[in-house]
């Protein structure tokens, strides 16, 4: 839940730095190729853009989740 947070508030710092930004960060990506298609995706949006969540799998672990999501242009 909180990468949804971090790309609703558009905190785009505190996702690019994920392994230093929060406790967790390393544990919940401990290698960057299973987190550096998000940062592409994100670097895609200007400030008219929407982001809808088509997929959410809940957490199995503290720090693990699924999640999709879709960039609308405008």
């Amino acid at each position: 839940m909180r990468i949804k947070k971090e790309i609703a508030q558009r905190n785009f710092s505190s996702i690019i730095n994920y392994s230093t930004s929060h406790p967790l960060g390393k544990l919940a990506a401990p290698t960057p190729d299973h987190f550096v298609p998000v940062l592409y995706s994100l670097g895609l949006m200007d400030s008219k853009d929407e982001v809808h969540h088509f997929y959410e799998n809940a957490a199995k672990l503290p720090t693990f989740s699924e999640r999709s999501f879709i960039i609308e242009n405008h």
